[in-house]
C-alpha cells in the first residue's frame, strides 16, 4: 500500500471534498437530512470551496493515497495569533487508519508556521466523536455557541489548545 500524502487542496478536489463531507455527516451526526443539506450547500458546495481556496487566511488540506482523497481539514487564521480549525472530515471507510490524525497534525503545523498560537477547533455538538478526537491532542472544551446555516441554528462546541509555546510557559 502506498503512503498517505497531505497537501493543499485544489479546485479539482472540491467535488470529492463535498462527497466526503456528506458521507461523514450522514455517518457521524444526529442531524436531519435538511440540516445536512443546509450545511453542505453553505459550506461545501463548489462556490464556497473555490472562494476558500483563493483566500490567504484560509487553509484547506486533503489527505490522499493512490490519487484517492480520503479526508480533508479546513481552518483559518482569524486575527493576530488566533486560528480556528473549522472542519475535519474523513471518509467513513477510511476511519481508524490515521487519516484524521495526519490532517490534524498538518493543519496545526501550518497554523503555527503562520504565527498562530491560540488555536480553537470547533465541532457540531451532535458529534461526540469529534470532541473526543480533539481531546487526544490536548484540546479541551472551552465554550459553546450557536452557528447559523441558512435558517437553521446548530450548537457548536469550541475546543481550545492548552499546549503553549516555550515563550508562554
Amino acid at each position: 500500500m502506498d503512503s498517505m500524502n497531505v497537501r493543499q487542496a485544489t479546485e479539482g478536489d472540491t467535488d470529492r471534498i463535498t462527497e466526503i463531507a456528506e458521507e461523514s455527516f450522514r455517518a457521524s451526526y444526529a442531524l436531519s437530512p435538511l440540516d445536512i443539506e443546509a450545511i453542505i450547500d453553505i459550506e461545501f458546495a463548489s462556490e464556497p470551496l473555490h472562494s476558500k481556496l483563493e483566500k490567504d487566511e484560509q487553509l484547506l488540506l486533503v489527505a490522499e493515497r493512490d490519487d484517492n482523497i480520503l479526508g480533508f481539514v479546513q481552518g483559518r487564521v482569524m486575527n493576530g495569533d488566533a486560528g480556528e480549525i473549522t472542519w475535519l472530515h474523513v471518509s467513513p471507510t477510511e476511519r481508524g487508519e490515521g487519516v484524521g490524525t495526519a490532517l490534524f497534525e498538518r493543519i496545526l503545523a501550518d497554523l503555527r508556521e503562520r504565527g498562530v498560537e491560540d488555536i480553537h477547533a470547533v465541532v457540531l455538538a451532535e458529534n461526540q466523536e469529534g470532541g473526543e478526537f480533539f481531546e487526544q491532542f490536548a484540546f479541551e472544551s472551552h465554550d459553546q455557541k450557536d452557528r447559523q446555516f441558512d435558517e437553521r441554528t446548530l450548537n457548536v462546541e469550541v475546543y481550545r489548545s492548552h499546549q503553549r509555546s516555550d515563550a508562554e510557559q
